[in-house]
């Protein structure tokens, strides 16, 4: 049996894992039903457009920290879509 060419690597392995998990997570994610507090001022789709716009602006807003030698890079957009969908 022959391994594929793709899967010879074990980092394409894990990166395509985790693309699978990361497309279960969203289909299973939208398939939720959503319960808004009356009087909500957002639908769950404009919600969900301005986390995915406040993400965006977020990757331009990058941190950049000296540890030593290395230099370690941080954007806001994990903030950003925990604030655009709370």
């Amino acid at each position: 049996m022959t391994v594929p060419r793709w899967a010879q690597r074990p980092s394409r392995v894990l990166t395509v894992a985790v693309v699978v998990a990361a497309l279960a997570a969203v289909l299973l994610g939208a398939l939720q039903p959503v319960h808004l507090p009356p009087g909500s001022p957002l639908s769950p789709v404009d919600g969900g457009c301005i986390a995915a716009v406040l993400a965006a602006i977020a990757q331009l807003a990058g941190l950049r920290f000296r540890l030593g030698p290395d230099a370690v890079s941080v954007s806001w957009a994990e903030a950003a879509v925990v604030v655009g969908l709370g």
